[in-house]
C-alpha cells in the first residue's frame, strides 16, 4: 500500500474501520499507535496510555500545503494539525510496524504500547493493543490481530 520505505502497512486480512476526522498533534510515522489526547488531537500513545488506533500515514511539521483527509489519505503524507487516518477496530494486520522489543516477536505473543510513544513492544505493560499471529520474519515483517 504504501510507497514509503519501509513498508509499514502491508496489508489488512479482516473488515476494518479508518476514521478520518481527527487533527495530528504531533509529528509521527504510519503505523504508530495512536491516543487521543486531553487537547482533542491525535498524540503517540505510551505505556499506559489506553491506545485508540494506528496511524495510517506519514506526519511531518512540513506536509503538503492544504491538505485534507481525503486527499491525505491518498497521499499518505499530512502536517501537524491535519486530520489523518486512524486504524481502528478487529482485524487481521500485516506490517513491518515500528516496534521495540526485548528479542524476536513470537506466534501468540501479546504486543503492548512501547515508553518511547507511537512504538509497540512484545514487554507486557498495561493493556495489549495486539496479539502476534505469526512471528516476526527476517524481512522484519509480523502479522496480527488488532486490539484496538
Amino acid at each position: 500500500m504504501s510507497v514509503n520505505s519501509p513498508n509499514l502497512f502491508l496489508d489488512v486480512y479482516e473488515p476494518h474501520d479508518i476514521v478520518i476526522f481527527y487533527a495530528a498533534g504531533e509529528v509521527m510515522s504510519e503505523m504508530m499507535l495512536v491516543k487521543m489526547d486531553t487537547d482533542g488531537t491525535l498524540k503517540k500513545a505510551v505505556e499506559g496510555d489506553t491506545p485508540w488506533g494506528w496511524c495510517t500515514q506519514d506526519v511531518t511539521t512540513t506536509g503538503i500545503s492544504d491538505q485534507s483527509a481525503i486527499n491525505g489519505l491518498i497521499s499518505r503524507t499530512a502536517k501537524v494539525g491535519d486530520k489523518v487516518g486512524v486504524y481502528m477496530g478487529t482485524g487481521i494486520i500485516k506490517t513491518d510496524c515500528v516496534y521495540e522489543t526485548s528479542g524476536s516477536i513470537a506466534a501468540g505473543q501479546s504486543l503492548y504500547p512501547h515508553a518511547s510513544g507511537g512504538y509497540v513492544s512484545n514487554t507486557a505493560a498495561g493493556s495489549a493493543v495486539g496479539i502476534a499471529d505469526d512471528a516476526l520474519d527476517a524481512d522484519g515483517v509480523v502479522r496480527f490481530k488488532n486490539l484496538v
